[in-house]
């Protein structure tokens, strides 16, 4: 029996981005520009084109190359779009009523998520599971409804009375402003959550004046908060169950986003609206964009910030910039007695991650003949032990080891039954000739019946 080790060693460290702070255009257009969202290198958003009539879509770029692409074209008044690596989903009212589109970046492949005929609003996604808000039991009482792109089942997250409205999701929790403990006032929402893989529903602050906005990232949820009068920044750590104030300014702030422990919001100071940041880490907060016009509509993935900037008069923009924190460096390392394992993901190599960011990794059967090994467990800090995909916390170094053990046997892909092999033992010798002596001669066709 041989035993293969892959190694897997995650260690945390400080560095400054070589990009710093400084901005780019990502999108420059004399019509509208809205709801620019980034995961990774790619950037999507909403935009106006003249194509004979003023037409609305939704377009991408990738940051390595500005390159602009159409994602979804059309006469439809298409909304909302919000990305997860691959796939990209939005609002699009085709049908005459509000629908959930998905596309796949890879494939350039498009596909409907839900096409209820009520009004479905506000998608977001994480991994394979897209959320939104959905009017099918009423105008009044708008719910949550997720999908699972995997298993393409349809399932409700929350049906309370009341409306349930601005989702968002990481990972496996959901959270969204609720109203069912408002008393018809349309002042009093809340902030609930709930956990996909327990199937288990989440209060996160249930305070009796209005929270809202809600956004989540790992173990992090915030929301603006008016308990006090002025719009405020409020936490919370669904670890360890603590509500933390952030920013308690007196300034209107709104478009509130989070990666790992950096949250960033549209602030309104003396004379515009600026893109701030606060990392709950280090419980420091910092200035992205202070330019004299208007900054809205921010987004932030891992380092990346962009947001829609009024800058120049006549034209609308997207911009961006990288900001600088914390890091957690993947190392992938493969030992193995024999052979060169790679079915592993990430592959072999360094790679860098927001801290706190959940990090899913995988380990894959190998076969490269004459080798072939079986994924068995992992040993380490690792959501579930036995299972090839699981996930990692990014929060504190962490070694990690995949456990393969060997699998070769009889008739695998490296090891065939031979011609002449009749009792399927990968030899051939005298059993196999006394096989074949006892059953000379004989016959099974037909006209030897």
């Amino acid at each position: 029996m041989r035993i293969t080790i892959w190694m897997v060693i995650l260690t945390i460290g400080i560095c400054i981005p070589l990009y710093g702070l400084e901005e780019f255009p990502i999108r420059t257009s004399e019509m509208q520009l809205l709801y620019p969202k980034v995961s990774g290198s790619i950037v999507v958003w909403k935009e106006e084109y003249n194509d004979g009539i003023v037409k609305q879509g939704i377009f991408g770029c990738d940051l390595s190359d500005m390159v602009r692409f159409p994602i979804c074209l059309g006469t439809s008044v298409t909304n909302a779009p919000d990305l997860d690596n691959d796939i990209v989903v939005w609002q699009d009212i085709r049908n005459e009523n509000s629908d959930i589109y998905g596309y796949r970046l890879s494939t350039g492949e498009e596909f409907p998520i839900c096409t209820d005929s009520f009004d479905q609003t506000m998608p977001v996604i994480s991994g394979n599971m897209v959320v939104w808000c959905d009017n099918r039991n009423g105008i009044e009482n708008t719910d949550i409804y997720g999908y699972n792109l995997i298993t393409g089942q349809e399932f409700v997250i929350c049906s309370e009375a009341g409306n349930q409205t601005g989702p968002a999701i990481s990972g496996n929790i959901v959270v969204w402003k609720d109203y069912r403990n408002d008393a018809g006032s349309g002042t009093n929402g809340d902030i609930y959550g709930y956990n996909l893989l327990e199937s288990r529903e989440l209060v996160i602050c249930i305070n009796s004046l209005d929270q809202n906005s809600p956004a989540i990232s790992g173990n992090h949820v915030v929301w603006f908060d008016k308990r006090s009068g002025s719009t405020h920044i409020y936490a919370f750590n669904l670890f360890t169950k603590q509500e933390i104030p952030l920013i308690t300014t007196s300034s209107f702030k709104s478009y509130l986003a989070i990666s790992g422990d950096n949250v960033i919001w549209s602030d309104l100071g003396s004379n515009a609206r600026d893109i701030l940041g606060y990392n709950i880490s280090e419980s420091e907060a910092f200035p992205i964009c202070t330019n004299s016009a208007d900054q809205v509509l921010p987004d932030i993935n891992g380092y990346t910030v962009i947001w829609k900037d009024a800058r120049d008069p006549l034209r609308q923009n997207i911009y961006g910039t990288y900001i600088p924190g914390p890091v957690a460096q993947l190392t992938m390392q493969v030992n193995a007695l024999e052979g060169d394992p790679h079915t592993v993901t990430p592959q072999k190599g360094i790679h860098s991650y927001a801290k706190n960011e959940v990090v899913s990794i995988r380990a894959e059967r190998f076969v490269d003949c004459p080798y072939v090994y079986r994924f068995d467990h992992w040993e380490g800090d690792v959501a579930n032990p036995n299972s090839a995909l699981t996930t990692i916390i990014m929060d504190s170094d962490k070694t990690v080891t995949a456990i393969f053990m060997d699998d070769r046997v009889c008739g695998d892909e490296c090891h065939p039954y031979l011609t002449g092999d009749l009792n399927w033992d990968c030899e051939i010798n005298l059993v196999d000739m006394s096989i074949l002596a006892n059953n000379w001669l004989g016959c099974t066709k037909p006209e030897c019946d």
